[in-house]
């Protein structure tokens, strides 16, 4: 397992910039961060920081879409699972149980993690960078895996409750594949040729996180973008007492294109 978060500014980590950043730092912060999460898929800003300087960069990095806070907490969790009509008990950020590998929401393309308190013992971010797709499947593979539904799930604004909107795991975008994939939100059942490919592509993503899983491990103050339609992110299980809590920022920016020149 590769257990980086020490190289250089993507995939790389970085020091952060100063607190708050003055808007020629901010905006050049922001061109470093909107080029390694396009080339290498995640950044690690090292060194700590107020959540001010979280959210100065938050912002300008796209739009707000969401913002939560990521701890163990059984009581929000209960409440959590009485509000769904989806699975109910589906997997949630207040748990302690470990989280598999998955991305976000669809419209979720960077995903923010600011760290208040660590886990004692653990509580790394584990990733999984999914960008070599093209080198893996053919483009017929492709193709099929493109026609697997994921479901996306939304609140309807005037109810409240969930709604299903069927999405594919894969999507073209600007000369790339975007992912979206979290295993309790598959189907029950698929077409053939589909239920194949989707069995394939899971042994891939299991040889991947025995062979390439990376984990960060952030301090109070530090914080970790994501490329959220390439890099999959999960976590091994915490103590139920667990203090760990990180604030989790959704930006949508448009389409993080891969930089080819990286």
């Amino acid at each position: 397992m590769n257990t980086s978060g020490d190289h250089a500014f993507a995939g790389d980590s970085t020091a952060a910039p100063e607190v708050v950043p003055n808007e020629e730092a901010l905006s050049c912060t922001i061109e470093q961060i909107h080029q390694t999460l396009a080339s290498r898929g995640w950044v690690h800003l090292q060194g700590a920081k107020p959540t001010d300087w979280f959210d100065a960069i938050s912002a300008r990095l796209g739009e707000g879409m969401f913002r939560a806070d990521v701890i163990v907490d059984p009581g929000k969790k209960f409440s959590q699972e009485q509000k769904r009509s989806f699975r109910p008990q589906r997997p949630s950020s207040y748990q302690h149980d470990g989280l598999q590998f998955h991305t976000d929401a669809r419209e979720w393309n960077i995903l923010g993690f600011y760290c208040v308190e660590q886990d004692r013992v653990n509580g790394s971010s584990r990733l999984l960078d999914v960008g070599d797709l093209e080198q893996v499947f053919s483009l017929q593979e492709l193709e099929c895996l493109a026609k697997v539904e994921v479901c996306h799930l939304r609140r309807d604004p005037q109810t409240g409750s969930e709604k299903i909107y069927p999405t594919p795991l894969l999507t073209r975008a600007a000369n790339v594949w975007l992912v979206f994939y979290a295993p309790w939100l598959m189907r029950d059942t698929y077409e053939p040729e589909q239920h194949v490919m989707l069995e394939r592509f899971r042994s891939w993503l299991q040889h991947k996180e025995e062979t390439c899983a990376i984990e960060v491990r952030l301090k109070p103050g530090e914080a970790l973008f994501l490329n959220n339609n390439r890099v999959m992110h999960a976590r091994k299980p915490i103590e139920p007492s667990s203090r760990r809590h990180l604030i989790r920022t959704s930006i949508n920016t448009g389409v993080l294109g891969r930089d080819v020149s990286a």
